[in-house]
Parts: structure tokens; sequence; C-alpha cells
């Protein structure tokens, strides 16, 4: 298997989930990374984004193509068999870099998070065999554009690698990404009462085009996610809020301005697969409850911060409460929810034989779920 990449394209913080995703399908899969090179004219058009660079950029996309040409290594005996893992349709072009692409592998696919930006998607897409997108309300539009078998399935988080539960939690709350500014200023306030919060609001970082390093320590966003998964980690709690109540930036460009659905997001799954109790606005996705069916998977917050702020209060206190519920989300994220779990069902959705290692690791997940999963008890209710 091959695994088209963005890689050395971009670093931005929501493509960080997706470089760590393709070297878990590295390791796990045995697949082969292609990493396109944009041509010389890219930087000239990444420096000066106005009308003529995106016109020359247009001309030169349609003639000679964006990326340089790639030549991978394919099987004699089949099936060859190509992958791309998408932030939005425009990461699609890259198919392009291999000449001939469609006749030369057997079955290609992609997983395409932002799958509500429905004017990326070039009609490249119509030559694929198969799309999956991370949630259901998605997949009428998607098909109307397309007319390719699109699937639906959330997005997971590498828990077996990256997870964990108990240990030293000196954070309070940890909040990253999208927010609820109300609920952020509320529990920033108590910095100067009698019982303060400890609040972490993780930092992004800026957008870099044709970084000069590629995915590994030492590059922005590989440091910059390392960090989070370790404040994830020492945090007791985790706001997480549906698209409906997260702040909007820029006006028009806020996911709840373009999708009139509540979605659940990598977000929950990293928090819960951390240990941490997840406090905000369950998402009401049809996906929800298939995924997050375990007692106080989730804990509704009132619209109210100044209440939230005193039901984080007492949660906080419970510490058993707290030690006993980080302890179940583990487990049953990791059963749920792990990357392993959804690479296995993105295979049997596309009729692809499972690799061994792949089936090796999620053995190991059910061997663990099996010994000490089983007896994480939380509370019923909260």
């Amino acid at each position: 298997m091959h695994l088209l990449s963005y890689r050395d394209l971009a670093l931005q913080p929501a493509r960080t989930m997706i470089y760590q995703l393709e070297d878990l399908i590295v390791e796990l899969c045995d697949a082969d990374l292609i990493l396109p090179h944009a041509r010389s004219y890219s930087r000239f058009t990444s420096d000066h984004q106005n009308l003529l660079s995106r016109g020359y950029k247009k001309v030169v996309r349609r003639s000679i193509g964006s990326f340089k040409r790639e030549e991978p290594e394919l099987s004699s005996d089949g099936p060859n068999i190509l992958m791309l893992v998408a932030l939005n349709g425009k990461d699609l072009h890259m198919l392009n870099t291999i000449k001939d692409w469609r006749s030369k592998f057997d079955y290609v696919f992609a997983y395409l998070f932002d799958a509500w930006v429905l004017e990326a998607i070039p009609s490249i897409a119509n030559q694929l065999d198969h799309i999956i997108v991370p949630y259901a309300e998605a997949v009428p539009s998607v098909s109307q554009r397309c007319q390719v078998k699109v699937s639906a399935l959330p997005a997971g988080h590498d828990i077996l690698g990256q997870g964990g539960y108990g240990g030293q939690r000196d954070i309070d709350v940890i909040s990253y990404g999208r927010s609820c500014d109300l609920y952020l200023q509320a529990l920033a306030e108590t910095a100067t009462g009698n019982q303060p919060i400890s609040l972490y609001d993780h930092p992004g970082f800026a957008v870099e085009k044709l970084p000069k390093k590629t995915f590994t320590p030492g590059r922005t966003d590989w440091d910059n996610k390392s960090t989070l998964i370790s404040k994830l980690q020492r945090s007791k709690l985790a706001l997480a809020f549906e698209n409906f109540h997260t702040s909007n930036v820029k006006p028009g460009a806020h996911i709840a301005d373009r999708l009139q659905h509540s979605i659940l997001t990598q977000r929950w799954f990293e928090c819960l697969g951390s240990g941490c109790v997840v406090v905000g606005k369950r998402p009401r996705s049809t996906l929800t409850k298939p995924y997050l069916d375990w007692p106080n998977s989730t804990i509704e917050l009132p619209d109210d911060p100044g209440a939230g702020v005193e039901m984080i209060r007492e949660m906080l206190s419970d510490t058993t409460f707290l030690n006993e519920q980080g302890r179940r989300n583990y487990f049953e994220s990791m059963k749920r929810n792990d990357w392993r779990v959804r690479l296995r069902e993105i295979f049997r959705l596309s009729s692809i034989e499972e690799p061994a290692g792949l089936t090796t690791s999620i053995d190991q997940i059910e061997a663990l779920y099996d010994r000490y999963g089983r007896s994480a008890r939380g509370a019923d209710s909260y």
C-alpha cells in the first residue's frame, strides 16, 4: 500500500493529527509514503497572494501540474492500493504527482476530514473508488458531488501509543482548539479568587508552507502536538464543546456557518483517551452514541458559565470520581476509538485485506481491555 502525504507541503495545527495517523499507517500497515514536492512557482505564489499569482498558479496546475512527478515502486503481483488522508478536498490534487495514477493503482481511496468544504473537492475525486468522511451528515452532499462510494466513520486517536490514565494530574482544566470563550473567561477569572482553578489553554502555531524540515522532532507541529499530549495526560478535566457552542473568529469561515450539523470531532477521542473527564456540550451527531456509549463519557455543562464553574469545582473535589472515570474513559476509548480499530473498519469497508501488523496491535488492545478495562467502573451519573 502507498500513502500520499501533504507533510512536506505545509504544517498547520489541523494537519498534525493527519501526519501522526500516517505514521501509524506506515508502522502497522507496511505502507510506503509518497511525499509530493511543489514546483518552484509554488514558492512564489506562497509569498505573493494576489490575483496575478493565483492566475499563474492555475495555468501551471492545468499544464505541467503543481507537483513534481513521483514514480512509486509498484507490485507486480498486486493489488496496488493508494490511500490519502486529506484535510480537505484541495489535498486530492496530490494525486496528480503520479502520472497515470488511476491506471497504475487497483484501488484508490481517501479519508476526508473537512468534508463540509464541498467547493474544495476537485473533479479528480470522481475517479476515486471510495471516500470516507468523519460524520454521517456529510455523506449525501459528498456523494452527490463526487458520484463515488462514500462512507462515514469518525476520527480516532493513537490511544495505545499516546493515551494514558492516572498519574500526576496537576492541571485542573485543559482547553485547546475551538472552545467556548465565555467558559474560558469564567475559568480564567477564578485565578484571582480564593479557590483558583488552574486552566491550561493550549496555544496553536502559525501556518508554514513548504517547511524545510519533514514531520519529525524539532519541527513546530511535531513539538506542539507532543506538548499537547503531555498536557492532556496531566489534566483532570478537558473542555470540549460541539461546534455550535464554539467561538466564531472569522464570520463566514466557522464550521457552524457552513455545516448545519453537530459533529463528533478528533478532540473528544484525544481527551478521553488521555484519561481526562470531558465536560462541555456533547455533539448531537448520529455517530456520537455508538462511539461514546458508556456512562459519563461526556458531562454536560450548563449554559451559564458561572453555574458551570461551580459544577467544575465540585467535580475537582471528588478525586475518587476523577480517577475512576478517567480510567474508564481511557479503556473504553481504546477499545472503541483507537485509530487501529478505525483502520480495521476502513479496510473492511473497502474490502482490503487487513495487514498483519494491524491485527497484532489490535490483539494487544483487546488483551489489555480484557485484563484491565472490564473492571474499570465510573459512577453511573454525576
